[in-house]
């Protein structure tokens, strides 16, 4: 959503209608679970919005938005898997040589959800946001803050 940096570029008097109409389709948007590129602009959304609003975002918006953050921080997400067909091991299939057979496929053995991740990376970098820019808000939840971050 680029809305949250072209009002972060003008005064929240031209931006006041406009924002709160798109507040509300970005919490829609961030309890969404259908594609993770809808709920992860409307993450840079809320990021940009804090840059804008600093502390004046109303309390029940930025509660349910932190919320909402907290769940995609402590989401089990298995971000790295081993695929599920798993090749037989023979004795003497080991081999020290990096540029052996073995080693080319590698990569083929490791799955990663970038969704996840993706996902992830933008909450975090959220929720450090809003402690830069909206202190007196992130105060109020400082200890979930903190247990969501050990989580990942």
């Amino acid at each position: 959503m680029c809305v949250g940096k072209l009002a972060a570029s003008c005064t929240k008097e031209h931006w006041k209608h406009d924002l709160e109409m798109f507040t509300q389709f970005g919490l829609q948007c961030l309890k969404s679970d259908n594609k993770f590129e809808i709920k992860e602009s409307a993450i840079s959304y809320f990021s940009d919005l804090s840059v804008l609003a600093k502390n004046e975002i109303p309390m029940p918006i930025f509660e349910d938005v932190m919320a909402e953050l907290f769940k995609v921080c402590m989401k089990d997400d298995d971000a790295l898997k081993k695929k599920q067909e798993e090749k037989p091991q023979k004795p003497g299939d080991f081999s020290l040589d990096t540029d052996s057979d073995d080693m080319d496929n590698f990569e083929d053995d490791i799955e990663i959800d970038n969704s996840i991740v993706d996902e992830k990376s933008a909450a975090v970098n959220a929720i450090g946001v809003f402690g830069c820019h909206s202190p007196g808000l992130a105060k109020s939840c400082l200890k979930e803050m903190i247990s969501a971050l050990q989580f990942l």
